[in-house]
């Protein structure tokens, strides 16, 4: 009995040390500072970083990955590479400018490609794969145009008549071709 109390402990003690996760808030005060809160109360807050939901495991966000990539006719591995470079396969991840989840889709971007949750799994990999797609379409196939429209946007891609000379685009399109080039 002295035994199954001393197993009765250890495992209490081990999911009472378990990390507890939850949605963090930023807000930014008047004079700038930003603080930061998993329980934001009064106006002003701005979701920060999407807990994870439980049960999005990488084997399901692969077989979503290959599924909407092939619906979409593209190489899964271009999806791959852009949540790798994007999100680093974080489904919570939030960017400074408001781009959401795996893809890092813009709120209005998931409204245009008809998806209504981007925090969803499979919608926000349907969003960003069928915007990457109409990319493609726009610029003849050529990925490496189309991921740079994808990071910066197709206007300034069509003003610069190619890649425009943003450190951040051409960092992004370089890292995302390595990926791409490296899993083939």
């Amino acid at each position: 009995m002295r035994v199954f109390y001393s197993f009765l402990l250890i495992l209490v003690m081990m999911l009472v040390s378990l990390p507890v996760w939850g949605d963090i808030f930023v807000k930014q005060s008047p004079d700038g500072t930003l603080n930061y809160s998993d329980c934001p109360s009064g106006k002003g807050w701005n979701l920060y970083i999407k807990e994870k939901k439980p049960g999005a495991d990488d084997l399901y966000t692969q077989e979503v990955i290959t599924s909407v990539a092939r619906r979409y006719g593209i190489s899964p591995v271009i999806i791959r590479a852009i949540i790798e470079v994007e999100s680093e396969m974080n489904e919570g991840a939030v960017s400074s400018k408001g781009a959401i989840g795996l893809m890092q889709v813009m709120p209005e971007t998931a409204r245009d490609m008809g998806i209504d949750d981007p925090w969803d799994t499979r919608q926000n990999i349907v969003a960003g794969t069928r915007y990457f797609a109409r990319l493609l379409k726009h610029y003849k196939g050529d990925v490496r145009l189309a991921l740079a429209a994808y990071n910066a946007g197709p206007g300034v891609v069509d003003r610069y008549r190619g890649i425009p000379p943003f450190e951040e685009t051409r960092e992004y399109v370089k890292r995302v071709m390595a990926f791409i080039e490296g899993n083939k």
